[in-house]
């Protein structure tokens, strides 16, 4: 047997795999947003036809996810870490080679492999991690956030088709190697066999039957799509505001987007010791409804950075206050209803940002169709309320 140590270490050894998988799976997973005036350049597509991309993208990720609570606690942590990068792999190599269609479907098969791989990684980082949970997945999902804010600056620089096929083979290749080193990992460094692992998966997952749970979930789903709407859209929409600057510039507007999910991230728990979380959500949901206000009416491109910047600044910590605030409300059944409710939410960043193109199209004016994320941005503030409100509605009884 393995003394302590050393398995400490093999753990450190995946930790490490993991953490890189994490920053290619966040270049991986907002790719489509700055690379969106590329796409629809290349094929001659409308708004409606390139929104279809986030939604092949998301739909692959809900899917996977959802399969992935079923599949690892049956085979395991390594056939969904080695079969996420390869899916990742094998998109990311067949995205460029044929007709738009035939890229829908490689965009489905790397979000398939998308949905894999964060569901697992944050599954073996929670249960690896366990008396430090909170703190372990902060860092993994910062790892995450790096790849994120760097995708757009890496793009801009890879504007010509050739180079950007070149990128293509290189995420490729380095999701290929990430799969290869975990399937040569040593079963027993990468498999966890304890107590709370075996008693967490052999719980059944259960849809819960209550209003709450609707009203959870619409709210869930209408943050989702918002925050993946801004990611996807802002260099398209930055395109519009200048010729000029449409091909360089305006490619890196979700890096900022991003960078202020990230700083968000970073001081939402010193932010959340001095302020209730009902308070924080509709604070942060009024300074994404109206950074996203000014975004829509920015003249030009420079005060646009600044704009998706405070926007994905109130975006970051409505998510992980909700899911808390859910897990708070149904206690020990948390873990059974979980799951569903975020499979389902998961639809909105699958439909939102294909609504955004379609009304886009309609209308003729990208504006038209981000008026969507205005929208859910006023429905999730007053979504909030009732999910903290004095509601007489309890989780029903098992």
């Amino acid at each position: 047997m393995d003394s302590p140590s050393h398995r400490s270490g093999h753990s450190r050894i995946v930790t490490a795999l993991l953490h890189l998988g994490f920053v290619l799976t966040g270049i991986f997973m907002v790719l489509l947003g700055p690379a969106l005036p590329m796409l629809v350049r290349r094929w001659g597509l409308n708004d409606s036809q390139a929104g279809l991309f986030f939604a092949a993208q998301f739909l692959g990720s809900v899917l996977s996810n959802f399969l992935s609570g079923l599949l690892i606690p049956k085979f395991g942590f390594r056939p969904a870490f080695v079969g996420g990068f390869a899916l990742m792999a094998a998109g990311a190599a067949f995205f460029l080679h044929g007709s738009w269609v035939l890229a829908l479907f490689a965009v489905f098969v790397f979000g398939f492999g998308i949905g894999f791989i964060t569901s697992s990684t944050n599954l073996w980082i929670g249960q690896a991690y366990a008396s430090e949970t909170s703190g372990a997945l902060s860092l993994v999902n910062f790892s995450w956030a790096v790849g994120a804010v760097a995708c757009p600056f890496i793009v801009q620089f890879v504007q010509s088709p050739a180079r950007f096929h070149g990128f293509l083979m290189g995420l490729a290749l380095a999701a290929a190697l990430l799969g290869a080193l975990l399937a040569a990992t040593p079963v027993d460094w990468v498999e966890l066999h304890n107590a709370s692992s075996i008693s967490t998966s052999a719980v059944p997952m259960k849809i819960p039957r209550d209003y709450y749970a609707v009203a959870l979930i619409l709210l869930l789903f209408l943050y989702e799509g918002v925050e993946a709407s801004l990611g996807g859209w802002l260099a398209m929409y930055s395109g519009e505001l200048s010729s000029v600057e449409r091909l360089r510039a305006g490619v890196v507007t979700p890096s900022f987007f991003w960078a202020g999910m990230l700083l968000g991230r970073l001081i939402g728990p010193t932010v959340l010791k001095h302020a209730s979380s009902k308070l924080v959500v509709e604070l942060s949901a009024f300074c994404a409804l109206v950074s996203s206000t000014l975004l829509l009416l920015s003249p030009t491109l420079i005060p646009l950075f600044g704009e998706a910047f405070l926007a994905g600044l109130g975006c970051a910590v409505i998510y992980p206050i909700l899911v808390g605030r859910a897990i708070e409300r149904y206690g020990v059944t948390a873990r059974t209803v979980m799951g569903p409710i975020l499979a389902i939410a998961g639809f909105g960043p699958a439909s939102m940002p294909w609504l955004v193109g379609v009304i886009a199209s309609h209308f003729g004016n990208l504006k038209a169709g981000l008026g969507v994320v205005l929208a859910g941005l006023i429905a999730v503030m007053a979504g909030a309320r009732y999910v903290y409100g004095d509601a007489s509605l309890k989780p029903s009884p098992e």
